[in-house]
């Protein structure tokens, strides 16, 4: 009977030992959660999957983006056979005759006013001491686009207004009518500031024509600026 009672506390106690051993992992489709280990490895920032949301990965990174193109410019002091810097830093170039792939006027004379020391109204009185008269067209290579022409005119010959008159266009386009510098200005050796914008030049060169009506057409300085 002893060794009956004996054997039964030894099958009772192996039993309560192998129930307290480690739990197995829950088989798949049990509803157990699975539970992954640290490995110590550091997360790679260049990984897209690790990557802040709505932040985009190195590679697609935006490039900088290049340095605007600079804007065509052109200044000439018509008339003047010498370069001109005026207080702005501004450079005019002197004046020439057109030769084709070129610029410069067509037709038309020089002259540097010796005896007038400065012109009202204007701070770049070396543009408006030189004059070309008498040109039929002035002619400046440009690349296609658009463009803002300012012309300069200062009369520092006639005294009294309707003493010359003439007609101005610009590619084609007639912008100055009847034109009278003294009139204009309101006065002779007073400066006159005639600007255009959205010029448009699809042939490569930007030409502006003069029509005498009285006397002489003249002109004292051109730019051009491309917008």
């Amino acid at each position: 009977m002893r060794s009956v009672l004996l054997v039964l506390l030894i099958a009772a106690f192996s039993l309560v030992v192998v129930g307290c051993g480690e739990p197995a992992e829950p088989k798949p489709g049990e509803g157990g959660k699975k539970i992954e280990k640290e490995t110590g490895k550091e997360k790679e920032s260049g990984d897209p999957a690790e990557q802040p949301e709505g932040e985009k990965p190195k590679e697609e990174a935006e490039k900088p983006k290049e340095p605007a193109k600079p804007k065509f410019v052109f200044r000439v002091n018509c008339g003047s056979l010498a370069e001109y810097k005026d207080p702005d830093g501004n450079v005019w170039h002197a004046d020439k005759e057109y030769l084709k792939g070129g610029w410069g006027s067509e037709d038309g004379q020089m002259v540097t006013r010796e005896e007038f020391d400065e012109i009202e109204g204007t701070k770049l009185h070396p543009v408006y001491l030189n004059e070309l008269y008498g040109m039929t067209d002035y002619r400046i290579p440009v690349p296609k686009g658009t463009y803002t022409v300012v012309l300069h005119f200062a009369e520092t010959y006639q005294e009294d207004p309707d003493m010359r008159v003439f007609d101005v266009a610009i590619e084609g386009k007639q912008v100055l009518k009847d034109f009278d510098p003294t009139k204009a200005a309101g006065k002779a050796l007073k400066a006159v500031v005639k600007k255009f914008d959205d010029i448009e030049v699809t042939d490569g060169e930007l030409t502006v024509t003069f029509t005498m009506n009285v006397e002489n057409p003249m002109i004292n300085g051109i730019e051009v600026i491309e917008k």
